[in-house]
């Protein structure tokens, strides 16, 4: 186990906390409770970035799913040449529906692969990531998206996840999901219960998981 001492002093302000503190140290936290089941080889893995979901802007009832796939952006430590870890290329990325990939016991359906942007192979230590679905694989309600990479030396990264809502009715903008970020098209390859018509609503992030 280990401990964060954070901030100044014992009683803070509560405006250098709420401004400094928190935005400081929050995507630390984030990070070791991600990591926190399997740290020592989570660690090792891509991690994923800018998890969003949107609405197809040519069709209600679709959704686009896409984020940053990176085996190198979180490798800052510095005069540590020898820190192998980070230079892996991405070999696969999955998409999870209300399952976390830790529970995926090789018989679950709602899994599907992302692809990159560029329509190519995998073959760069960061891949911009996405994948398109039709909302009537998803029920009507609300929902989580679950992405977890791996890279080609086999290291399965951190989980990021995103919440959504699927209604039959509007379609707006979803929120950013991932506070750690620093900064089209394959179909479902699985069969949902939805009904026809659904779209999304609205979307709450998050990427603990």
């Amino acid at each position: 186990s280990f401990g964060l001492e954070i901030g100044d002093d014992f009683y803070e302000s509560c405006k250098l906390f709420e401004e400094e503190i928190v935005p400081s140290n929050l995507p630390a936290l984030i990070y070791a409770a991600k990591v926190a089941k399997k740290p020592f080889t989570l660690g090792k893995g891509p991690d994923v970035f800018d998890l969003r979901v949107s609405r197809d802007s040519a069709a209600n009832e679709r959704i686009r799913v896409s984020a940053l796939a990176s085996d190198s952006r979180m490798v800052n430590i510095k005069n540590y040449p020898k820190f192998t870890t980070g230079k892996q290329h991405i070999k696969e990325v999955k998409l999870y529906l209300d399952v976390h990939p830790d529970n995926d016991d090789g018989s679950i359906s709602n899994v599907w692969i992302m692809n990159p942007t560029d329509r190519k192979k995998y073959n760069n230590v960061e891949e911009d990531i996405d994948i398109m679905l039709s909302t009537s694989e998803i029920p009507p309600g609300k929902h989580t998206f679950f992405v977890q990479a791996e890279d080609s030396n086999g290291y399965l990264g951190p989980v990021s996840s995103i919440f959504f809502d699927v209604t039959e009715s509007s379609v707006s903008q979803p929120s950013e999901a991932d506070p750690i970020a620093p900064p089209n098209n394959e179909e479902p390859n699985s069969q949902g219960n939805g009904s026809d018509g659904d779209s999304i609503d609205s979307t709450i992030g998050s990427n603990i998981a």
